[in-house]
């Protein structure tokens, strides 16, 4: 039997769900650019003019722009 995963909780020692904080940083669209940098994929795939998230390591006013609107179960396995 298969289990299914859920990407918005992970299961606690005692079996219960807990949620998941939703961040750049566990998000499956969160792209290692090289020298620190980070943008998220969404954007380079639609085209659009790409603002790093993350610039030398360190959080740019974009960071998390979405909110979590789109945010996609990566890291957080």
């Amino acid at each position: 039997m298969n289990k299914k995963k859920h990407c918005h909780s992970e299961s606690t020692r005692l079996g219960r769900r807990q949620d998941v904080a939703k961040s750049c940083f566990n998000c499956e669209h969160f792209l290692y650019c090289g020298d620190g940098d980070h943008v998220c994929d969404l954007e380079t795939s639609a085209g659009a003019i790409v603002q790093p998230l993350i610039d030398e390591w360190d959080p740019t006013e974009h960071f998390f722009y979405c909110g979590g609107k789109k945010w996609r179960c990566g890291y957080a396995d």
